[in-house]
């Protein structure tokens, strides 16, 4: 299978006010804690301006359910108070990172996110971040699904070269 896609490098992502969430979570509730996220911006009279951003810091098993430790960054309008486990932070940035942009059904990202790999490996590359993505533009109904645009960052080591 060949794939198609442009690894850009020395890239920075970075975005002012942001409410957060991180936490050891099952997969069935990462839905409900983006809504619930959702939530709490609306009760503080603030709006989301801008792509919503996650990623999987590392998946445990316990017994019989995977646990992620999942990240959720949220970029707002304006500054507001914590509220329980959503943490505000004033910015949010990837540093000198490796990215691409996926087009499509992030279902289908598979052979993308092997070729970031290898290419991460095959330049020796230090990844420092886990691989952030960015939902640029989501799907609302599942008609619009495989029109949805995902950048992945994973901030790398800055080497002395």
């Amino acid at each position: 299978e060949i794939v198609k896609m442009e690894i850009v490098r020395n890239k920075e992502y970075s975005v002012k006010n942001v409410l957060t969430f991180r936490g050891n979570v099952r997969q069935e509730s990462i839905n409900n804690i983006i809504a619930k996220a959702g939530e709490v911006i609306k009760k503080a009279n603030i709006e989301i301006n801008g792509p919503v951003i996650t990623a999987i810091h590392a998946i445990e098993n316990d017994k019989n359910n995977q646990l992620f430790d999942f990240e959720l960054i949220v970029p707002i309008s304006g500054v507001m108070s914590s509220v329980e486990d959503y943490i505000f932070k004033d910015r949010f940035m990837i540093e000198n990172a490796v990215m691409f942009r996926h087009i499509g059904n992030p279902q289908n990202m598979n052979a993308e996110m092997e070729c970031l790999v290898r290419y991460i490996k095959d330049n020796k590359l230090k990844p420092v971040t886990p691989f952030y993505n960015i939902t640029v533009k989501g799907a609302t109904v599942p008609s619009e699904i495989n029109d949805m645009i995902v950048d992945i960052y994973v901030g790398i080591e800055k080497s002395d070269i």
